[in-house]
C-alpha cells in the first residue's frame, strides 16, 4: 500500500520578477522566505514552513496567475492510478511529476515524496525557558509573531525528540 499527502501549496505567479512576489507573499502570510531562487534558475521561492505544515512555494509561470496543490508520494503511478479511480485524468507529466485535472476542472501535481514524514512520537518535545515550560509549537509560533527564529534565543532550548 503506498502513502500519499497534501505536499505543498504552489503559488504560480505570471511575473518577470519572482523575488518581488516572494516578498508580497512572504509578508502577506507570515512566513519568512527560506529560499528566493531554490533551484538556482529564477523559477521557484520558497517560504518558510513548520515541520506539520505544507511547503509554500512561489512557481514563475507563463499561464495566468492561480494556486495549485501539490499531493507527494512514495510511489507516483500508484497514486496517479488512485485518483484516476476517482475521476481525475493526466495532463502531462514533467520532468519528475505528473500534472493532473480533477473533476471540478481544478488542476494539480502529483510529486515524488517532498520530505520525511517523522512519527508523531518524534516530533513531540518541549521548551524550557528559565522555569517555565511548554510547547515546541507554542514557542515557534511566539518567535514568529516576533519575526523571530527560535535560535536566537539563548535561553530557550528544546528537549524531548526534536533535533538538537
Amino acid at each position: 500500500m503506498h502513502h500519499s499527502r497534501l505536499s505543498t501549496i504552489v503559488i504560480d505567479c505570471d511575473v518577470d520578477d519572482l523575488a518581488s512576489a516572494a516578498e508580497f507573499w512572504s509578508r502577506a502570510l507570515g512566513k519568512p522566505i527560506a529560499s528566493a531562487d531554490q533551484d538556482g534558475d529564477g523559477k521557484y521561492a520558497e517560504l518558510a514552513t513548520a515541520a506539520d505544515e505544507p511547503l509554500i512555494l512561489l512557481q514563475k509561470v507563463d499561464h495566468p496567475a492561480r494556486v495549485h496543490l501539490d499531493i507527494e508520494t512514495d510511489d507516483l503511478e500508484a497514486e496517479v492510478a488512485r485518483l484516476e479511480a476517482l475521476g481525475a485524468h493526466r495532463v502531462d507529466f514533467r520532468e519528475r511529476w505528473w500534472v493532473m485535472e480533477a473533476p471540478t476542472g481544478h488542476r494539480f501535481c502529483v510529486v515524488r515524496r517532498q520530505r520525511r514524514v517523522r512519527p508523531a512520537r518524534q516530533r513531540m518535545g518541549r521548551i524550557v525557558a528559565g522555569h517555565r515550560s511548554f510547547s515546541a509549537h507554542t514557542a515557534i509560533e511566539t518567535c514568529a509573531m516576533y519575526d523571530a527564529r527560535p535560535s536566537i534565543y539563548p535561553r530557550i532550548r528544546i528537549e524531548g525528540y526534536l533535533p538538537r
